[in-house]
């Protein structure tokens, strides 16, 4: 599970590049992957994250560092779901976790 597999990085010129806090961010998202190029501001809601002051921060950064910001999912918990062709949502309760905490062979896990 440490190994990365279900870990990507990714990056997006739609979404901010750079910022003068270097705090480390978790944010939940449950709509489609493909989908997730969009919803910048759905993720980062709070007026910290948008762009406008984001853009305003950095050209006013002879106070402070700027950051480079390193974007990525974990794939983990979407294991099992997935969107067809027609758009249709499939395998919603399905959850790798789950699966593996249901087995007789719990040890191993």
């Amino acid at each position: 599970m440490d190994s990365g597999i279900f870990t990507m990085t990714f990056d997006y010129d739609e979404w901010p590049g750079n910022h003068c806090n270097d705090d480390e961010c978790v944010r939940f998202y449950n709509e489609s992957f493909y989908h997730l190029r969009h919803h910048y501001d759905t993720i980062y809601h709070e007026e910290e994250f948008s762009q406008k002051v984001l853009y305003e921060e950095n050209l006013d950064s002879s106070h402070a560092k700027v950051y480079k910001i390193k974007y990525s999912i974990n794939l983990l918990p979407q294991v099992g779901y997935f969107i067809d062709n027609e758009g249709n949502h499939c395998n919603e309760g399905v959850s790798l976790m789950a699966l593996a905490a249901d087995t007789e062979e719990i040890e191993i896990f």
